[in-house]
């Protein structure tokens, strides 16, 4: 219930989301309401007396942008709120370095591996625990509204119930693997993926040893878990850029809805 003691952290690419601004108006003041947003005319710009631009610039279509600076900022303020203010921009600033070098150097690697390893899918599935959970809500997106693919994305744990009935030799799945946490349960679906015929791509931090056609493994030295979505939704988004133009699409590009 939101009172004079809540702390609403509200976010919006175009500061415009309905259900986010409604959200807003049940508080009795705009002092209790942090901003994080992409657009300084929005209405939701507007209120709030603590403000943060993304900077991602104009959005018109399917993009990773403004999903990696959303995610930079909340990091950012997280620090900023455990950390008191003492050190917490050295902390960011060390971490964040290091994932835009892991950035370019996936990017720069232009690697069609993904791409051909998932070129005749019609359907994938995301998987993605603790804060990767997020990634594979972003990259649901970017499988649908960029690659014109069917997706769906789960929990680890969610996707042992009921989905792993669905998998058969058309099934195709990519796991984000960044948290101790859910290890047991990765292991659990790529075992499970290759025994009945899918085909299963796991982006991690570690080793997988196991050799199989159907499982790629692409590594990415990230070891904090909570800065793996800063990452790890770069490979899925540069695989399904190469599978709409293999497919003569104009991926990303959006005709029936608008930013």
């Amino acid at each position: 219930m939101c009172n004079g003691n809540s702390l609403l952290f509200v976010i919006s690419q175009s500061g415009e989301s309905k259900e986010v601004v409604d959200l807003c108006k049940l508080l009795q003041s705009d002092d209790n309401l942090i901003i994080v947003t992409n657009q300084m005319k929005s209405d939701l710009y507007r209120r709030g007396t603590v403000k943060f631009l993304l900077y991602a610039g104009d959005e018109y279509l399917t993009a990773t942008k403004t999903f990696t600076n959303t995610v930079a900022a909340v990091l950012f303020i997280s620090n900023l709120i455990v950390g008191c203010f003492g050190g917490a921009h050295d902390i960011f600033r060390e971490l964040a370095i290091e994932c835009i070098k892991i950035m370019e150097s996936v990017i720069n690697a232009d690697s069609d591996e993904m791409a051909l390893f998932f070129k005749n899918a019609r359907y994938i599935c995301l998987v993605g625990g603790s804060a990767s959970y997020c990634t594979a809500s972003h990259a649901q997106l970017v499988v649908e509204e960029a690659g014109k693919m069917f997706a769906t994305r789960y929990l680890p744990a969610q996707f042992l119930h009921g989905p792993v009935e669905l998998i058969n030799e058309d099934f195709n799945a990519v796991l984000f693997d960044f948290s101790e946490d859910t290890r047991a349960e990765i292991d659990r679906i790529v075992k499970n993926i290759l025994e009945y015929g899918g085909r299963v791509c796991v982006i991690t931090n570690r080793d997988i040893n196991m050799t199989n056609e159907r499982l790629l493994v692409i590594k990415l030295d990230i070891f904090n878990e909570f800065y793996a979505p800063l990452v790890e939704v770069i490979p899925v988004e540069l695989c399904i850029n190469k599978i709409g133009l293999m497919r003569g699409l104009n991926p990303g590009v959006l005709t029936r809805v608008r930013k």
